[in-house]
């Protein structure tokens, strides 16, 4: 498993469908459904992962476009939280601080880099 798959599939089992939709390195939009939070794991130095010993991240929590900001900065700080606890058998993630934003439809964006440490068996 690589490293971007690892930090993907601790996010999902924290912030589950239907209410966020993951992907990776890109926003797949659920159609424009205002009711669904949505959560982009791209890479931000060297590739997903598999060749590179500590591959960098940016994971976008996007919230629901009607006043969602503390929704979804809550979720950023937990996930942020849990990252910081947890080592899997893949890697260890190091999250930084959450940088707010908003998109062009007025969702909230909390933008969290994320440095992961690959552990050798």
């Amino acid at each position: 498993m690589s490293a971007i798959v690892a930090l993907r599939t601790t996010l999902e089992a924290m912030f589950s469908p239907p209410a966020w939709i993951w992907s990776m390195e890109r926003l797949v939009d659920g159609a424009g459904n205002n009711a669904i939070r949505y959560g982009v794991i791209k890479s931000a130095g060297g590739s997903g992962g598999d060749v590179v010993r500590r591959p960098l991240f940016t994971v976008d929590f996007i919230g629901k476009p009607s006043g969602d900001v503390e929704q979804t900065h809550a979720a950023a700080q937990q996930a942020i939280a849990a990252l910081r606890e947890s080592a899997g058998p893949v890697a260890i993630f190091e999250p930084g601080e959450p940088s707010p934003s908003r998109s062009a439809e007025g969702r909230p964006i909390y933008t969290v880099a994320v440095a992961a440490t690959l552990i050798e068996d």
